[in-house]
């Protein structure tokens, strides 16, 4: 048995989360099961945690500290598993830049941010087996995770404008990078009134930092650059700002 009171430098399948709830303090225990794929720094006050679920979501219960009284009322076993997964996955993250983890909150436009500190930047996304979730101290933030299925290539032409449909072409794992991406620009901007094919603009990434593209929040009376990192896990692909 070894316990680690730092886990950020576990990226492996093979770590075990357990969270003594009576003491408040997280231990590591290095084992044959463990979700936590990988917690990994983005910059400097921010940080990005992927995590695959093998449990149910009893057991997911049991694991988070605190979650939201309407996540029991999922119905749906799988979805269920899914958000509490996604909690996990930050109260991980608050435990590695030592912040208290009391639960999700949203707001009026239903971002969620950490109870009581809405001042620090959250965003969760999942999709089966996974749950994805990424932390900015000091601003909002955005992270998305899709898997790549070509059904995404019948409603391409609902989120695609000219210049993404020319580079991104009939390749679904561009389309998929792209309808990713603007997922986690509309999460960071936090509000509903975007239309992804007229104010979320992708380019397509450099050859020489394949891993990231640009992408532009682009309003009546603003316009936001932001750079997004490219992560793939499996058949999945998971986009995040790098900021």
């Amino acid at each position: 048995m070894v316990l680690k009171n730092d886990y950020s430098q576990f990226t492996g399948s093979t770590i075990d989360f357990i969270y003594l709830k009576a003491v408040q303090k997280p231990f590591f225990l290095v084992s044959s099961y463990m979700p936590l794929l990988k917690i990994a720094t983005i910059q400097k006050h921010s940080a990005w945690a992927v995590w695959r679920i093998n449990e149910s979501p009893e057991v997911l219960s049991g694991i988070v500290a605190y979650h939201e009284n309407d996540i029991n009322t999922i119905k749906h076993p799988q979805k269920r598993a899914e958000s509490l997964a996604a909690r996990c996955c930050v109260e991980a993250l608050c435990r590695k830049f030592g912040l208290p983890y009391t639960g999700i909150e949203k707001d009026q436009h239903q971002k969620p941010h950490l109870a009581g500190q809405p001042q620090v930047g959250i965003s969760i996304a999942h999709s089966f087996p996974y749950a994805v979730a990424m932390i900015h101290l000091l601003q909002p933030c955005g992270i998305d995770i899709e898997q790549i299925d070509p059904k995404v290539s019948r409603v391409a032409h609902k989120f695609l404008n000219e210049k993404e449909a020319k580079w991104a072409g009939e390749d679904v794992r561009n389309l998929i990078i792209i309808w990713s991406a603007k997922e986690t620009l509309y999460k960071c901007y936090g509000r509903k009134q975007l239309i992804f094919k007229d104010h979320l603009h992708i380019s397509p990434p450099q050859p020489e930092y394949p891993q990231k593209i640009s992408g532009s929040i682009i309003t009546e009376d603003s316009k936001k650059l932001h750079t997004l990192v490219i992560e793939q896990i499996e058949d999945f692909i998971i986009t995040f700002l790098y900021e």
